[in-house]
């Protein structure tokens, strides 16, 4: 029995929240401008009172500005009037809905880092039509779980002449990959993980300015961070796709050191309780 083929089209819709809710926006922007005069009183300078004021209206963009969503059968594209992000289906794991719109994550159990990572599609009277798309291309769960496993393998190569990146990504080098997992290595080493992954999602749509920046402080990162070929790294940080195989390698690379803590734990069990105590014991008498 052949299975059924999947008929390729696209939807496509936008979103103006602010149109929906006159009354909340004007209340919002009023909160904003007194926000905004306290500041100013506070500061007595008024160049702060606009830039706290911009700063909280562009924090809530997605409300103010509109948002559009295109699904396609290569992906999701959500595009503000700021920035636009493409990502291939093969990037989720899972996903959930409410009555508002649908949740899109790259993993398949829960995760601390699901809040900085999920893509969120909101519906305008099109919830089944959405719904059942997503569905579609996400196919069962066993698919996903399959699909899971096959990206933790590929990020797991290392010293291949060539890795892909993911779906529609450009291949890297191994010169290139090897900085890319120095860096996501070292970062989790300092247990910073999430600072960068929420760094690195707010930076995406800036990611060339962002790596300007990254230039300006090339200093301050040499300290913490032995990165060879720095500025060929800087280059690849101005590809969104690369900013996402960061991304990827630090949630690989922290998977990895909590599998090898759990396990120590086990293999000395009481171990971390008796130095925690110890330490502070010290700290008490250190303290009188």
């Amino acid at each position: 029995m052949e299975e059924p083929q999947r008929v390729d089209r696209t939807l496509a819709w936008n979103i103006n929240p602010v149109s929906q809710s006159k009354f909340l926006a004007v209340s919002i922007i009023v909160l904003f401008v007194a926000v905004a005069f306290g500041v100013y009183v506070s500061t007595k300078d008024y160049l702060f009172g606009v830039m706290s004021f911009v700063i909280l209206f562009f924090a809530l963009g997605s409300f103010f500005f509109p948002t559009s969503y295109v699904l396609d059968k290569d992906g999701i594209l959500v595009g503000t009037r700021f920035s636009k992000s493409k990502k291939p289906w093969s990037s989720f794991q899972s996903f959930s809905h409410d009555r508002h719109g649908i949740t899109l994550s790259p993993f398949l159990k829960s995760s601390w880092l699901e809040p900085y990572r999920v893509t969120r599609v909101r519906f305008r009277e099109n919830r089944e039509e959405v719904l059942g798309f997503v569905r579609e291309r996400l196919g069962s769960e066993a698919e996903r779980t399959k699909r899971a496993k096959d990206k933790s393998s590929v990020l797991s190569q290392a010293g291949s002449p060539t890795v892909a990146a993911g779906d529609g990504m450009n291949a890297l080098s191994e010169q290139d990959m090897a900085i890319v997992d120095s860096l996501a290595r070292r970062i989790v080493d300092l247990r910073m993980g999430v600072p960068a992954i929420v760094f690195l999602e707010s930076s995406k749509p800036l990611t060339f300015l962002g790596s300007q920046v990254v230039v300006f402080f090339e200093p301050f990162v040499r300290t913490f961070f032995s990165v060879p070929n720095y500025g060929r790294f800087v280059r690849l940080m101005e590809d969104r796709k690369n900013v996402d195989l960061l991304m990827d390698k630090i949630e690989a690379f922290d998977k990895e050191k909590q599998a090898e803590e759990k396990r120590f734990r086990a293999a000395h069990p009481g171990l971390v309780s008796r130095v925690s105590k110890k330490v502070g014991e010290k700290l008490r008498t250190r303290g009188k």
